[in-house]
């Protein structure tokens, strides 16, 4: 599973063989950002957030994995 581009500036994608389930985005002072099922077309739209360090937790029916990514 893997994330790009990195940094991002509007759309972040997600390159998985699970299925993903739902994702919650965290800013690096650990308050949560955004949180939504994962409509499985592969990109996030992060143009709302601020620019900054954030972390995505990618949540599957297998557990969850998480990225460090920032955002321009």
């Amino acid at each position: 599973m893997s994330i790009y581009p990195n940094p991002v500036t509007d759309i972040l994608y997600v390159n998985s063989q699970q299925a993903i389930l739902s994702f919650d985005i965290y800013n690096i002072a650990g308050s949560l950002m955004k949180k939504a099922d994962y409509s499985g077309n592969n990109a996030i739209n992060v143009q709302s957030l601020p620019s900054g360090i954030y972390v995505l937790i990618l949540k599957s029916a297998e557990g969850q994995l998480s990225f460090k990514f920032s955002k321009k």
